[in-house]
């Protein structure tokens, strides 16, 4: 009861945010009386509709928006002046001056360009004053193709944004890095800090398998965001854009703005989203269907046989004839080639939004309600998602009051085990023989409820996984903030802010009794975690011009408190088959752990403008950490960038170049320790003395009470440029940035009692280039062709890890001897196994029996993180028609594959076909030099291709991939129509995702997955497959 009233108090506080909303609005609101409407319509000078104009009443908050049509309505005053404001078009001010329609025309100015961003802190600033690189995603790219989780939508539309999809299914987490790894830790995440509305929120996984080993990913901090309600999405990549964060952002800063009621028309809006998509499995495999299930060239003549031969794809050559099954039964010995696709269903999604807007003259708010329904890919599992969001804002004078308030709830239930063995499911299916059909291994256990076995070995029936081992898991989540600001006079404020982020979340799953490889046990775990950040901030600033010269200033201070408790109960066996609750289980292993730090900051900004072209932003942030020893727990980072607009300092052609920017950038970050690093914790121990529960050192690692912040530093080049009257713009910048002293634990002799010690060791380096290139080759009234290319290159390389520490292992393979580890002199994240031994001329060299000997084992295969990545976005606006597409890449990783691996020892690879009939002699010399001529016979060439399987050289793949991400076919519906009808805007689109891959270099398994969204990359091991996705998609306004 004690974690329901935790939650309720939650709840009320967000309730108390909404009746706050209701009282401001009730209390600022002003009609006039004498407002009237006008209608009128903005076109640019070639005649052709803007959309999205924003049109103002002056001197107040009163507006609205061009539809596709680029007509508007609202209602103001006779005599009111109205102020049209378009990106890349001069403002214009026009007076009504008691008219009814009004036609305005705006014209293009390369010359002004006064973008705005959302930056650290919130801050909207000039995109022309920025000495460094922030990419703003817009609406439209995130909510027309609609993924479960939004880092989806940002595959290959930001240039040095890494989003990785792991194979584990829908609702899993993502991997999203900037600028490559920049983390030494072993954690296992270099994500960025996510901040939502000003909301620093955790973006983490609520856990995942950190490797090939095994695990369920229950999704991550971000999944639970409805893409209908994001604004746009702005990504601070380097330090300098990131600093005032402090030590957060050591790995960068994506920052979500929510809708609100402020662009909505005057009066009460209504927003329609539905999305209805289909997903379908991709099947990759394509497996050899000659020869079928036996040993040594024999098919199995009997049932025990059958159960014993298991899943060794030895056998016969297919013929068709009647052959015993692993029940009994005989059935033909033909292949059966759509197993993947007659075990996975289709997955049926629907999500829908309803958003309430109001604009009044001093007041605005947003409701809005979403709901997703999804079916997952195995009969049994689904996956939901309810969202609730309030924004609202009052303005009273020179004091104005902002609120929002977002709860999200999301529940899954049978997500899947991915990696591992016994409790995959797709391990099972990539080892089926050729000849069986996984529908006749249905309903997967008997009435008894044990598993119906197919083989002796260590392989589940792929039924009772999804039927009789089960999982759940729900999260509640409630994001609030309240800002208060106060502009007492002209360009001075002061503002406050309170921000919340809590979530409660609960999982359990477990495994029952009667699978084949645990028959007497079965198991069950539980877990439940609540976690609150609180921050308190607070800043002033001022403004002011003299001439030529402009200056910007803010100072402010933060408190952030985290606050941390988890309880975890694991059981087993289970006394009374059938009672699936901890109770019922005979030895019980409870834990919990409660995690508390607070980190207290100041920080300060001030821009110094000349002219309009030439700006220098200093900014400085103090952080003190309560996780670091009290004599050494701050560290002090400056940041410095300039921007220089020199299309207005020089006088240029501007038919040439319209706009030209170069900018560069210097800045420090830095981070602390995770909790409880400088001493040891302690815990309950599963043993009980007398009835009485024992304590013990919960620490696998040796503290360190001489630890450090950790610092990053990095520099920043970059050139801007439109040219040719808007047919081309590009931005292309060079990165440098190094990280040392960086908190990681590293192993240590188990003579010391620990695994681990924390230490200062860490020094990486990445650096890079990359590049932003926007080609308009069709601009005009009736047809606009928008072509958009990003492009990355990052070198990283581990500089040291300190003292005599060469190497750290952060992953490895199933039952396999591949690992992925930190090496010095290396790239993050090497994939290191066994390799064939070779000669001086680099020949496989075999022994006296015929077989490939196994050479070096930790040799460097390769590294799992590609250090190329692209994408190409093309958008055609033709009248009322838009169609857009995504192609993306990524280049220069390798991929460690146990599918295959797999495959070559169960006999189900096509290279295994090779050597059956007439047998093999393979490649390369003997040991004395000879060349190899030893023939191993058809009878032993299961044990060759076994031999082959032990060497890990066999299965390390190039990763590099080009993907037809997505494509939205969109019809907006004419403002000729829409005028009969209370719409003010519709539209529909038909969308696709994941649709094929246009260069995949590996056999049977998608160059994505990998088995984990952790920073161990470069290990696949039957994950879930990859599905295609159709959708529809439809938008009206009221």
């Amino acid at each position: 009861m004690k974690l329901d009233k935790n939650f309720m108090i939650k709840f009320k506080l967000s309730s108390i945010f909404i009746c706050f909303i209701v009282i401001s609005l009730s209390y600022s609101q002003r009609i006039s009386a004498q407002n009237s409407n006008l209608r009128g319509t903005v076109k640019d000078v070639e005649g052709a509709p803007l959309i999205g104009v924003n049109v103002v009443q002056k001197g107040t908050t009163n507006g609205t928006v061009t539809n596709v049509d680029g007509n508007f309505s609202i209602d103001v005053p006779a005599n009111t002046v109205l102020v049209f404001t378009y990106i890349g078009f001069s403002s214009k001010e026009e007076l009504r001056n008691g008219r009814n329609f009004m036609e305005v025309t705006l014209s293009e100015d390369h010359h002004v360009l006064e973008e705005v961003v959302v930056t650290a802190l919130g801050l909207k600033r000039a995109e022309r004053s920025l000495g460094y690189a922030v990419s703003q995603i817009e609406s439209d790219a995130i909510n027309t193709n609609k993924t479960v989780n939004v880092q989806s939508a940002l595959m290959g539309k930001v240039a040095g944004l890494d989003i990785g999809e792991a194979a584990t299914g829908i609702g899993g987490s993502k991997r999203t890095v900037i600028r490559g790894i920049s983390s030494i830790s072993t954690s296992g995440d270099s994500s960025p800090l996510w901040v939502v509305d000003g909301i620093p929120i955790s973006s983490g996984s609520f856990g995942r398998s950190s490797d090939a080993m095994g695990g369920i990913d229950y999704g991550d901090g971000v999944s639970g965001l409805n893409p209908d309600d994001i604004e746009s999405i702005s990504v601070l990549k380097g330090n300098a854009a990131a600093a005032l964060y402090g030590s957060r952002a050591s790995n960068g800063v994506i920052i979500v703005t929510t809708k609100s009621g402020t662009t909505a028309r005057k009066g009460y809006s209504i927003d329609i989203s539905s999305t209805t998509s289909l997903s379908t499995i991709n099947d990759l495999t394509d497996w050899q269907y000659e020869y079928g299930q036996g040993r040594d060239g024999v098919r199995p003549t009997s049932q025990q046989e059958a159960l014993v031969t298991g899943v060794s794809t030895w056998g016969e050559k297919l013929d068709g004839k009647p052959t015993v099954q692993f029940d009994g039964i005989e059935r033909p010995y033909s292949a059966q080639k759509n197993n993947m696709k007659n075990f996975y269903s289709n997955a049926l999604l629907t999500s829908n939004t309803l958003a309430i807007s109001r604009n009044m003259e001093n007041t605005n708010f947003r409701l809005s309600f979403g709901h997703t329904d999804s079916k997952d890919f195995v009969e049994t599992g689904k996956f939901i998602k309810r969202n609730v969001s309030v924004n609202a804002g009052t303005q009273i004078d020179w004091f104005s009051v902002d609120l929002s308030s977002m709860y999200i709830y999301e529940g899954a239930k049978n997500r899947q085990y991915v990696g591992g063995n016994v409790r995959n499911a797709n391990y099972t299916l990539t080892l089926i023989p050729s000849n069986i059909n996984v529908l006749d291994m249905k309903p997967g256990y008997h009435p008894d409820g044990t598993e119906l076995i197919f083989t002796d070995g260590a392989v589940t029936n792929p039924y009772f996984v999804i039927d009789r081992v089960y999982e759940e898991d729900s999260k509640n989540r409630l994001m609030n903030s309240i800002t208060l600001k106060a502009e007492p006079f002209k360009d001075f404020y002061l503002q406050g802010r309170l921000l919340q982020d809590y979530y409660f979340f609960r999982r359990m799953n477990y495994q029952p009794e009667g699978m084949n490889w645990q028959p007497f046990g079965g198991e069950l775990r539980e877990l439940w975690q609540e976690f609150q950040e609180m921050n308190y901030e607070f800043t002033t600033g001022y403004r002011t011009t003299a001439n030529q010269l402009s200056f910007n200033a803010m100072l402010g201070g933060n408190i952030m408190h985290r606050l941390a408790r988890s309880n975890s109960d694991s059981g087993t066996p289970f006394v009374i088959p059938g009672i699936y609750t901890l109770n019922n289980t005979l030895t019980k292993t409870p834990s919990m752990g409660k995690v508390e730090s607070q980190t207290n900051s100041l920080f300060g900004m001030a821009e110094f403008g000349y002219n309009n072209y030439l700006y220098l932003t200093l900014t400085g942030r103090n952080d003190w950490f309560s996780t670091l020893p009290i004599d050494n727990n701050n560290l002090f980072y400056p940041s410095a960038s300039l921007s220089f607009v020199f299309t207005d300092a020089f006088k240029l052609p501007e038919n040439i170049i319209s706009y030209g920017k170069l900018r560069s950038s210097f800045a420090r970050v830095s981070g602390g320790a995770e909790p409880y690093s400088l001493d040891l914790e302690y815990g309950l121990d599963s043993k009980n003395y007398n009835g009485q529960v024992l304590q013990k050192i919960n620490s696998s690692e040796i503290p360190n009470k001489k630890l450090r912040p950790l610092i990053s530093s990095e520099y920043e080049i970059g050139l801007e440029s439109r040219l040719f009257n808007g047919l081309l713009y590009f931005d292309v910048a060079y990165y440098n940035k190094q990280v040392r002293d960086d908190i990681v634990s590293v192993t240590v002799s188990n003579t010391t009692g620990y695994s681990e010690a924390i230490m200062n060791t860490g020094n990486i380096n990445n650096y890079g280039v990359e590049a932003m290139v926007e080609v308009k080759p069709i601009n005009n009234r009736k047809f606009v062709w928008t072509s958009t290319a990003v492009f990355a290159k990052n070198y990283n390389k581990v500089i040291g890890l300190g003292g005599d520490i060469k190497s750290i292992q952060i992953g490895r393979a199933k039952n396999d001897g591949v690992f992925i580890n930190i090496d010095e002199g290396q790239p993050y994240g090497v994939i290191k196994g066994s390799v064939y031994k070779r000669d001086e001329k680099g020949n496989i060299i075999f022994d006296k029996s015929g077989y490939p000997i196994v050479g070096d084992g930790s040799t460097i295969l390769g590294v799992g993180y590609h250090d190329v990545i692209a994408g190409w976005t093309n958008k055609f606006d033709f009248g009322n028609v838009s169609l857009s597409f995504l192609l993306d890449g990524k280049f220069g990783g390798k991929i460690y594959s146990q599918t295959n691996r797999w495959a070559y020892t169960a006999g189900k690879h096509k290279n295994t076909l090779n050597g059956r009939e007439n047998g093999i002699i393979g490649v390369g010399v003997k040991e004395d030099g000879s060349v190899n001529d030893t023939r191993i016979d058809p009878v032993n060439i299961s044990s060759y291709y076994s031999r082959l399987a032990s060497i890990a050289e066999e299965f390390v793949f190039d990763a590099s991939y080009i993907k037809f991400r997505e494509i939205a076919l969109t019809y907006y519906l004419p403002g000729k129509i829409l005028q009969k009808t209370p719409l003010t805007r519709a539209s529909v689109s038909l969308t696709g995702r994941n649709l094929f891959y246009l260069m995949n270099k590996l056999d049977n398994i998608s160059p994505e997955s990998h088995v984990s969204s952790s920073n161990v990359q470069g290990l696949e091991n039957s994950g879930y497959p990859e599905a295609r996705t159709f959708g529809v998609n439809l938008n009206i306004t009221f």
